[in-house]
């Protein structure tokens, strides 16, 4: 099977959303679980059985052993029978991956921070999601390369706002700062082709409450219901091989969504509505 053409999918992570009565009800009427669908309406997930990632632990302030337990226990909880993440081991890269180098069959799937947060990734924030969304807010980003027409997703990168966003680790004492696994949690849900639910307690919600919160590390029913979802084979299917990337069919990157919290302070309800919502297709528990 030949993938014909690859997208590039952006999904954000923000804090402590407040929206109107309005958004809120809109939001309201999706139905628990759902799943990312490339730009041509395919189901978003890996073909591959285990899904291979490195760590770069480059945080400013945290300690690299902690850092690395964390998004390692991270990964773990997403394991069933036909899907898990398989640490490969440290890297030193920090920059998302680029068409050419997936093309040339060079992926490095990879977890990182970035301190230069707002230089560096403002202008892609801009370009994807818009020119209002405040990057200061985003907590995350979740890049992934996946075919336009299969949905077959091939590569991706978590970034961690390491700039405006303070982190913290099972031996941090500080608790003025966001719990780091509560948060990898939720990312490693999107690499697996999972966007938002809209059930409260479930780690793929769409928000973070407050910097105590880790509830999340733990799996909801909700969130085990739409993995198994997407993978949960029959009995008699085989396991597929990646198909060969073909250098003509790459598409140009597009967003299809963004993670849809935000600051209490935020100006642009709407345009947070904008980019809840766009492309968002659910399906009932």
């Amino acid at each position: 099977m030949k993938i014909k053409a690859y997208f590039f999918d952006i999904s954000i992570l923000l804090v402590n959303a407040r929206m109107n009565m309005l958004i809120l009800w809109i939001i309201n009427d999706a139905s628990a679980w759902n799943v990312k669908y490339s730009e041509q309406g395919a189901e978003c997930h890996w073909k591959l059985k285990e899904i291979p990632f490195y760590i770069n632990a480059n945080s400013k302030d945290l300690n690299a052993d902690l850092v690395t337990d964390s998004f390692i226990s991270a990964s773990q909880k997403w394991l069933n029978s036909e899907i898990e993440f398989v640490y490969e081991g440290t890297t030193k890269e920090a920059v998302p991956q680029i068409k050419e180098d997936i093309m040339d069959g060079v992926v490095v799937n990879k977890v990182y921070f970035e301190q230069d947060w707002l230089a560096k990734l403002s202008a892609r924030g801009a370009e994807e999601l818009g020119p209002d969304v405040n990057m200061e807010n985003v907590m995350a980003l979740t890049l992934l390369w996946n075919s336009a027409s299969s949905g077959q997703i091939v590569a991706f990168d978590v970034v961690f706002n390491d700039e405006t966003f303070n982190w913290r680790t099972e031996g941090s004492q500080n608790r003025a700062e966001y719990d780091l696994q509560n948060a990898m949690v939720h990312e490693f849900g999107h690499v697996l082709g999972l966007d938002h639910s809209t059930v409260e307690d479930a780690t793929m919600y769409y928000a973070i409450e407050n910097t105590k919160e880790q509830e999340k590390r733990t799996l909801h029913q909700d969130d085990r219901e739409g993995r198994n979802y997407l993978y949960t084979p029959s009995e008699d299917e085989e396991q597929e091989t990646p198909a060969e990337p073909m250098s003509d069919d790459l598409g140009a990157p597009v967003t299809e969504k963004g993670c849809s919290t935000s600051t209490s302070q935020s100006s642009h309800p709407f345009l947070l509505f904008l980019i809840a919502i766009i492309g968002l297709r659910s399906r009932s528990s």
